[in-house]
């Protein structure tokens, strides 16, 4: 009889067997798409006119209508976001899910590339890789909901940090990253700053072959910038039938990152206060606050009150531990040994910095979404003390600790799910939408964040010349030249002649006589 032997079983540089990585990998893919999948089922889960215009982006886009560049009426945000929905589209037809999907998609690869780094470059097995990676991946639904907005950028600035770090020997590749992801969301910097501080602990910043390829990454980078520059004036700088000239604001995006740079130390000061006292609790999960902040659509509430202080008492206490065990090693083997994990914590805490700044200590859950990155400071912290820790003891609580955070999240999708198919909340602007449809009115006049979504779940049988705000100009070149055939829609009962469309919340009324 011939004798059968056991496979053998490849290790990895990382720990742990190719069997043990493809399981985690599983895993982690598969709770970043599923952490998605309520904003896909129902598409007035978390959905406003801001994420609307990038879908008639995309629309336009597929028609020919259009050559969108930069997000409509701004001359930043890269249009990544429409160009991913569009071959989507081509198969489908725009829709909301279609609008997500590619962002889900992107949640997932980006959960696969981050447990690549703490697993491979980090050193840690597959499994306490996956618990480190956990929040981001198991990322609480008001944050989750933020990382499938259509908002011009939102989970793909995580994406961007992560190849700047895996392309680090690969200079052109790791500028042409920098680029493209500077242009969409200036964010991506942060990636590339604290790269090179990684660089100055190590001490090789300034050895004359890392020196060569941090200049060929910024050439490819300025290369990059460039190439954008010159398609921009065949760019559609407001929607179908527009130019770059139509677009007022900053000239750039670094342009509109220096008009954002606060001067009053108070302020910020107070920021930086609030930012530590409450405010990163936020995108955790930890800090109480409606799931309506977040642009979720649902009577929900997360987080606790005694949360974020507990965590972030376990958070410094986790600080202190990795930097006595750091100063143990020494700083480079430290470097040498959780250069990754150091990285991760440098661009959350730039990304928190920046923030603060940014905003001038004005900290609203209404711009979480400007300080998503921060998720990787518990990310690396998390990492970086796995790694070099050697007492199994506190390991183990870490993993607890982890573990527990990961089971309230995973609890709070569990709620909004059952919220949705029990209670579901009412989606007043497809209701509006279908009533203008039917009564086959074409061309309203209302407020921003009704009008898009509108013309955007019509599919343009509707269109709205919205107070103010024009991101598709052509819309209120129409109601211009056709003032008699412009419906208004309130939020109140008619002046004149009109009706109750949406029953207690909008009103469409008769077009002037």
């Amino acid at each position: 009889m011939p004798q059968h032997t056991a496979p053998a079983v490849v290790r990895r540089a990382g720990g742990g067997s190719t069997r043990e990585f493809a399981a985690a990998a599983v895993l982690v893919v598969s709770v970043a798409v599923l952490r998605g999948v309520a904003f896909l089922v129902w598409e007035h889960a978390s959905f406003d006119s801001d994420q609307a215009v990038t879908g008639l982006m995309a629309k336009h886009l597929i028609e020919g209508r259009a050559f969108p560049l930069f997000y409509y009426g701004q001359n930043y945000l890269l249009a990544v976001q429409a160009w991913l929905a569009a071959p989507v589209f081509l198969a489908t037809g725009p829709t909301v899910a279609a609008l997500k999907l590619p962002l889900v998609l992107l949640n997932a690869t980006t959960a696969l590339v981050l447990l690549r780094v703490l697993s491979h470059d980090l050193g840690l097995r597959p499994w306490l890789a996956v618990m480190a990676s956990a929040f981001f991946v198991a990322a609480p639904p008001g944050t989750a909901a933020q990382l499938v907005s259509a908002l011009g950028a939102s989970v793909e600035p995580f994406l961007y940090v992560l190849l700047i770090w895996l392309l680090r020997d690969r200079p052109l590749w790791q500028g042409a990253v920098l680029g493209v992801g500077f242009l969409q969301r200036e964010f991506t910097a942060y990636g590339f700053i604290a790269f090179v501080a990684v660089l100055a602990l190590d001490g090789t910043l300034f050895r004359r072959a890392r020196a060569a390829k941090i200049a060929a990454a910024l050439g490819a980078a300025i290369a990059v910038w460039l190439a954008v520059a010159a398609l921009r004036p065949f760019s559609s700088g407001a929607g179908p039938g527009t130019t770059p000239l139509d677009v007022a604001g900053a000239a750039n995006n670094l342009r509109g990152l220096l008009d954002r740079v606060c001067t009053d130390p108070s302020r910020i000061a107070s920021g930086f206060g609030t930012l530590l006292g409450s405010y990163l609790g936020l995108p955790l999960g930890l800090t109480p606050a409606r799931l309506s902040g977040f642009l979720v659509n649902s009577r929900l509430y997360q987080g606790l009150t005694w949360a974020w202080p507990v965590f972030a008492a376990g958070c410094l206490a986790g600080l202190v531990r990795a930097a006595v065990l750091a100063r143990r090693r020494g700083v480079r083997a430290t470097v040498r040994d959780a250069g990754a994990a150091i990285y991760l914590v440098v661009v959350g805490a730039l990304a928190a910095a920046g923030y603060t700044v940014g905003r001038c200590g004005d900290l609203q859950i209404e711009t979480v979404r400007y300080v998503l990155l921060a998720l990787l400071m518990p990310v690396g912290l998390a990492g970086a003390w796995l790694r070099l820790e050697p007492r199994p003891a506190i390991r183990a609580a870490i993993v607890g600790v982890i573990a527990a955070w990961s089971a309230v999240s995973v609890a709070g999708h569990a709620r909004l799910l059952n919220e949705y198919v029990r209670d579901r909340p009412p989606a007043y602007r497809r209701a509006l939408t279908d009533y203008l449809v039917q009564r086959r009115i074409r061309l309203v006049r209302t407020d921003y964040w009704t009008g898009y979504q509108v013309a955007f779940l019509s599919q343009e049988r509707v269109v709205a010349d919205t107070d103010g705000v024009w991101r598709v100009l052509q819309y209120h070149r129409w109601a211009e030249q056709r003032p008699h055939a412009v419906w208004y829609v309130g939020r109140g009962p008619c002046a004149n002649r009109g009706e109750e469309a949406v029953p207690g919340v909008y009103w469409v009324c008769d077009p002037p006589d």
